[in-house]
């Protein structure tokens, strides 16, 4: 297990990417996703159940950004030292649901797998986070993919989407169509929850199956989520380390459902009063889909870095 260590005070002010907790262990470190000053390092209750700490900072509402950034690494340049040493700066952690320290993870594999499965085919109904973040980023994305799949000595990049998400796939073709070394393969499945399920994923692209209690790293697969991949080149190409992702809000209940892109610790209250709020009485809100989500009882929880979803069910 791994914990973050706080390395700022109360009364510090702190700006947009400055580091705010260094991750020991397997924990991952955490950056501020606003401006402002550090109101208290405190208990607050976590969507997953009980507390955990947390470093709570009062919105100046300027996103300054900070000046401190390492540099972006050029293509040519990246090795796997350097991808480990700036996706465990950057804080990334699975953002599919997993929440599992991504640079662990890619220490893990490399070497050791001959297919990368990034994941864009949500397993669960109403969740689009991804589906958005493939429409609006798939350049980023398809250049991430080939980036971790040299570094980790992937010879195959499989991109997954799902069959009812044509837009998506669209995009992706086009850029596809441009690649010229290192191809990223786009493999198209047909919606069937829970297909985003990882198990199934690797059965459908590689043919192999994961026996029981086993992992995709034994039959020689990666699988990130690709809000994973997109935070990663984030990092590379632009040396930010993740305080943003994309979030879907919805459910009959929801009186504008939109996907939102949100700074990571923001209440998910604000996302509601972001999408109108409540319509009508809630019967059940969640974090999460509605198959594998965590029910809410609490609104004033916030964002993680593996929050896709915020559901509200109605009656």
């Amino acid at each position: 297990e791994g914990t973050a260590e706080p390395v700022v005070r109360p009364g510090d002010h702190v700006q947009v990417g400055q580091p705010v907790a260094h991750g020991t262990g397997l924990g991952v470190s955490a950056h501020a996703s606003v401006s402002g000053r550090v109101a208290a390092i405190e208990s607050r209750p976590h969507p997953w159940g009980g507390s955990a700490p947390a470093v709570v900072i009062d919105n100046d509402g300027q996103d300054t950004p900070w000046q401190g950034l390492p540099e972006p690494i050029p293509p040519e340049s990246l090795n796997l030292a350097l991808l480990l040493e700036r996706v465990s700066w950057a804080g990334i952690a699975g953002m599919g649901g997993g929440a599992y320290p991504t640079a662990e993870k890619l220490r893990q594999a490399a070497g050791h797998v001959d297919t990368l499965i990034v994941n864009a085919a949500e397993c669960e109904p109403y969740v689009t986070a991804d589906h958005r973040l493939l429409l609006e980023r798939s350049d980023q994305i398809l250049r991430g993919a080939r980036a971790v799949a040299r570094c980790v000595g992937a010879q195959r990049a499989v991109l997954v989407t799902e069959g009812d998400k044509l837009n998506a796939a669209e995009a992706v073709e086009r850029r596809l169509r441009k690649q010229r070394q290192g191809r990223v393969e786009l493999y198209t499945l047909r919606t069937r929850y829970p297909s985003g399920a990882e198990a199934q994923i690797v059965q459908t692209v590689t043919g192999r199956e994961i026996p029981s209690g086993s992992a995709a790293l034994d039959v020689k697969c990666l699988v990130l989520n690709v809000a994973t991949v997109f935070a990663i080149q984030e990092a590379l190409s632009k040396g930010l380390p993740l305080t943003h992702r994309a979030v879907t809000v919805t459910g009959g209940a929801v009186a504008r459902p939109r996907n939102l892109w949100v700074p990571v610790g923001t209440p998910l209250r604000c996302l509601l009063e972001s999408a109108g709020g409540l319509r009508e009485e809630s019967g059940l809100m969640l974090t999460g889909g509605p198959m594998m989500g965590s029910p809410l009882h609490d609104l004033e929880m916030p964002v993680l870095k593996s929050t896709n979803a915020l559901i509200c069910l109605a009656d």
